[in-house]
């Protein structure tokens, strides 16, 4: 009984040891480069991000904003174990944020297959000052593309 007991005990610390140390990620399979290669496509503002076979692993996705009639290149990175994405510029030098990324906002993910909704984060908004709530991506394929 002693020996089943700490077996038990055991296992149980094993599983919360995964789940509180982050091993556990609630959007794997669920972020735009989890659907395979695409581009996705922002209407308003004009903004565009690819996923192909070149993108490094983890994966940030070059992509481009036009901002008054300037394109700003930028690069998406998806955080794993959260439903947050950096959008960091490519060309433009404003500060670092903590982590060490040029970043220009800080945005919290709907994920779906077909669409990506990105909540802007207002207080860390260097790209639109506070001009967008929301980011909706539509999924585009082109003849080039896989699923």
């Amino acid at each position: 009984m002693v020996i089943l007991r700490r077996l038990l005990l055991t296992g149980i610390s094993f599983v919360l040891i995964f789940i509180l140390s982050g091993c556990s990620d609630q959007y794997y399979g669920k972020r735009p480069y989890d659907y395979g290669f695409a581009t996705w496509i922002c209407e308003d503002p004009p903004a565009w991000f690819a996923v192909s076979p070149d993108n490094e692993v983890p994966p940030r996705l070059n992509g481009e904003v036009i901002l008054d009639g300037q394109k700003i290149r930028v690069d998406f990175r998806f955080i794993r174990g959260l439903d947050d994405v950096y959008i960091d510029f490519l060309d433009y030098h404003v500060g670092e944020g903590a982590n060490g990324y040029n970043e220009a906002l800080l945005g919290h993910c709907t994920f779906s297959p077909e669409k990506l909704v990105i909540k802007v984060d207002k207080d860390s908004d260097r790209l639109f000052n506070g001009k967008y709530d929301e980011l909706v991506f539509i999924r585009a394929f082109t003849g080039d593309e896989q699923t």
